[in-house]
Parts: structure tokens; C-alpha cells; sequence
């Protein structure tokens, strides 16, 4: 294990402990925006996140509930989202990460995204990308189940190729890249407009590039930095299998955004 992975993993147990312990009690909601709450499980979440990260030396942490601490001679840059899907956790669906991204030099060279509620860990490390349940490694290999699967909240006119199932992306983001990465989906499309570096950074780590292309809601290549420009993350291995229903689908935001299409 890399010293990278052993603070992403120790850091995202120690928070995922307490909001397991906690789950049921959400007592104090508040709203950031629409459909944007946090409650105080996200903040001090976030707060034991930020001690345990400053706790191995150097760092800079920029967190979704507050935490900035940012120092330009530092050589890892942390970006945190304590509960990724804080609604599905408050109504106790429970599709909820631990979601930490660790960038250096403008490049995104490991996180992890822990899903608490089942005990399972997906870790990039700067080396290996692998998942952890209950102490047992699984590397990432793709399902083969003889059809393609699909995350996107817009379905309709799309025509995906026959033997694609269709899932609707909702609750934590960071979880629904990690299962991209860990071979359970294929590919996953997001609608621009909402989303942070911290929603995302966790996730997008998993992703081999070699595997994976990634554009935002333009074609144009994907930049963590502006996750708010919608996602599409696709298997290389199927893209070309997919490749008229991306389109479809960039057409049909291009036209909600009144954008026109090059």
C-alpha cells in the first residue's frame, strides 16, 4: 500500500465510521440551495476529515462544508465532500459516499470513495486501482453480462443499441464513477449546470484514462475543475457501440440550453 492510499483509506474509514454510527439521526437540516441540504453530520464529517489530512503533514484541503486551507507550497491539494448525496442519506436510501480526490500540479493522482452504509471502499492510490470490502481487495474488472449499462437522468430519444440497460443517476455522483471504474456500469451522463470539484474529484481519480474517455456535455475533454460542464464518461471499449446515442444526447442539452452545436 502506497503512503497516498493509506490516507485516503484511514481518512475515509474514520469519517465513514462515524456517519454509519450516526445514520439515523439527522435531526438539524439545513439548505444550501434546491435540493442541496447538509446537516451537522456533514460538517463535522468534514471536520475530522480536515484534522486527520493536516494530521500526515502539509496539505491543502478545500472541503464542500467550509473547510479552505489552502497553501500554495503544499504538494498535495485534498478536495472533500464528507457525504456525497446528503439528501439520499437524510431519507435513508442511504446512496451516499465519504468522497475525497487528492490532486498534485493540476492533476488528479488518487482518491477514494467510500460507500459507509455497505463497507465498501474504492481506492485509487497513485499506483493500483482496487476496491475494499471488509479487508478483501477485488480489482476493477468490467462485468460481463452480454449487455451495455448506462447512468443518465435523460432516457427518452436516445436510441441506446439493443441490450442496454438504462439506470436512472441518482444520489451520490462520486459513487456512480466509482462503479463506472469497478466494471459495474459502462457509461454515465451527466446534465451540466451543477456540480463542484469536490462532487467529483474522488470519483474522477478511479478512472484509468487508458480505459476510460471523458468528455464534458461538449465533446470537448472533461476538466475537474469545471465539473459544472456536465460529464460523460464512457468505456472505450463500447464507445463506438455507443457513439449515436452520446450525440443524441449532447443535442438534446444543447437544445434545453439554447446552445448552438458546432
Amino acid at each position: 500500500m502506497t503512503k497516498l492510499g493509506k490516507i485516503l483509506i484511514e481518512t475515509a474509514m474514520d469519517a465513514g465510521a462515524y456517519l454509519r454510527k450516526n445514520a439515523f439521526e439527522c435531526r438539524q437540516l439545513e439548505w444550501k440551495g434546491e435540493d442541496n441540504p447538509v446537516t451537522i453530520h456533514d460538517k463535522t464529517a468534514e471536520k475530522m476529515i480536515y484534522q486527520k489530512l493536516k494530521s500526515y503533514g502539509p496539505c491543502t484541503v478545500i472541503g464542500e462544508e467550509g473547510s479552505r486551507d489552502v497553501h500554495s507550497d503544499t504538494l498535495i491539494k485534498y478536495y472533500v465532500d464528507p457525504i456525497d448525496g446528503t439528501e439520499d442519506w437524510t431519507i435513508k436510501n442511504f446512496d451516499s459516499t465519504v468522497s475525497i480526490g487528492a490532486e498534485h500540479q493540476g492533476k488528479l493522482i488518487g482518491g477514494v470513495v467510500y460507500d459507509f452504509m455497505k463497507n465498501i471502499l474504492y481506492i485509487s492510490n497513485g499506483i493500483d486501482r482496487y476496491l475494499l470490502h471488509d479487508g478483501r481487495k477485488k480489482e476493477f474488472a468490467r462485468n460481463e453480462y452480454g449487455m451495455i449499462r448506462v447512468m443518465t437522468k435523460r432516457v427518452k430519444g436516445l436510441n441506446f443499441p439493443e441490450d442496454t440497460k438504462v439506470r436512472p443517476a441518482y444520489g451520490s455522483t462520486a459513487l456512480h464513477i466509482a462503479k463506472l471504474a469497478a466494471g459495474v456500469n459502462d457509461c454515465i451522463m451527466y446534465s451540466p449546470g451543477r456540480g463542484e470539484t469536490w462532487d467529483i474529484a474522488g470519483g474522477v481519480a478511479l478512472l484509468d484514462p487508458k480505459q476510460f474517455s471523458m468528455y464534458n456535455a461538449k465533446l470537448e475533454p472533461f476538466d475537474h475543475k469545471r465539473a459544472n460542464e456536465g460529464m460523460i464518461f464512457v468505456r472505450k471499449s463500447i464507445e463506438s457501440q455507443l457513439s449515436e446515442s452520446i450525440m443524441n444526447w449532447r443535442k438534446k442539452e444543447a437544445r434545453r440550453l439554447l446552445e448552438p452545436i458546432a
